[in-house]
């Protein structure tokens, strides 16, 4: 994430989390990217009412082969992460019962697809609903050719957590696109 970015934002949140923050000096290094414990506290100051111990993100190049999506699901259980990000999924529909043959059986249930294109692309978010029940819940999502963003918001508050899965384009030449994709995001995505 970009420390910046994340700065500039804090104008937004409540005099509170601001505080918190300055204190902690959780956005005050420069170094970059900003790491998992840093988020994590980031998290924890806005009062989020989670504790995400971890997160995956992988390409896995195609999910097509029952060996291979053994083989991931096997990773996944082991790694036992609350968030998942997939990328290449290279399926061009995706039910129930397949999301069981390779996410482990906590996450199989709260997923959000984005199809491949022919054997491109794919990606696929997962949560386990325990981590946000009973405080959030899916209000929406945006599909895009190279990013699935996940959004999630608080029932008993205007908090809303918003995750993009990106898919970064191969072809440089489609770089433009991306890049103007994930500049419109910018309008549609709230939250921490």
């Amino acid at each position: 994430m970009r420390r910046k970015a994340l700065q500039n934002s804090l104008e937004h949140c409540s005099a509170s989390v601001q505080r918190v923050v300055k204190k902690r000096g959780l956005l005050d290094r420069a170094k970059l990217p900003l790491g998992v414990p840093a988020l994590r506290k980031l998290v924890r100051a806005a009062g989020l009412g989670c504790s995400a111990e971890n997160a995956v993100g992988v390409n896995v190049r195609g999910l097509g082969d029952s060996a291979k999506c053994n083989v991931v699901r096997d990773a996944l259980n082991s790694a036992s992460p609350s968030l998942v990000c997939i990328q290449e999924t290279k399926l061009r529909v995706l039910d129930n019962f397949k999301a069981k043959t390779f996410l482990p059986q906590r996450l199989a249930g709260s997923y959000l697809v984005s199809s491949s294109s022919g054997s491109r692309g794919g990606m696929l978010t997962a949560w386990d609903p325990q981590l946000f029940h009973p405080t959030f819940h899916l209000s929406s999502c945006i599909s895009r050719r190279h990013t699935l963003t996940t959004i999630l918001s608080a029932t008993d508050s205007e908090q809303i957590i918003s995750l993009t899965n990106v898919y970064a384009p191969a072809d440089h030449r489609d770089s433009p696109e991306f890049l103007e994709d994930l500049h419109e995001l910018l309008d549609h995505i709230q939250g921490a």
